[in-house]
């Protein structure tokens, strides 16, 4: 179901720009399923609470002890990216813990003046700047850091 960013922003209990340090896969303590629990140094929250300087996500499926679940069309932040996050929920092991999934999916790219740039992580297909899932639009267009945080702020 395709999320707004209006929608994104009131409905997200969390929303933070972060980078990715590290991911585990572990069992999930609600249902014993392998989730893969990635750890995010907070950079800057936008909306909600959180006071710690780290957070850990956990996105059902990996592989643990052999065992590998998968769930369809889940994807997953890679370590070493930056980005701005809108986080569901805090409460419980969601499927995957951002509002819309990929939805609630940004990154941070710097352009070729090198300013920081906020992109959709997986754009739709047919979206300007790419027709993969896999590719980040283009920068030319992409709004910056600073006036992609007013947006949002704007919208609650």
């Amino acid at each position: 179901m395709k999320v707004d960013m209006d929608a994104l922003a009131r409905q997200s209990e969390l929303i933070f720009e972060g980078e990715v340090l590290s991911k585990a896969v572990r069992p999930s303590p609600y249902t014993g399923q392998p989730c893969t629990y990635f750890l995010f140094r907070i950079i800057d929250v936008i909306k909600g609470s959180y006071a710690q300087p780290r957070i850990r996500l956990c996105f059902a499926g990996g592989t643990l002890n052999g065992v590998t679940l998968r769930v369809s069309d889940m994807t997953m932040p890679t370590v070493g990216e930056t980005g701005i996050y809108f986080v569901a929920t805090l409460k419980g092991e969601p499927v995957h813990p951002l509002l819309g999934w990929q939805q609630g999916h940004y990154l941070i790219r710097k352009d070729a003046s090198n300013r920081k740039k906020v992109v959709p992580a997986f754009p739709e297909p047919g979206a300007a700047g790419g027709a993969s899932l896999k590719k980040p639009a283009g920068l030319e267009n992409a709004p910056d850091v600073d006036t992609f945080k007013q947006m949002i702020r704007d919208r609650l």
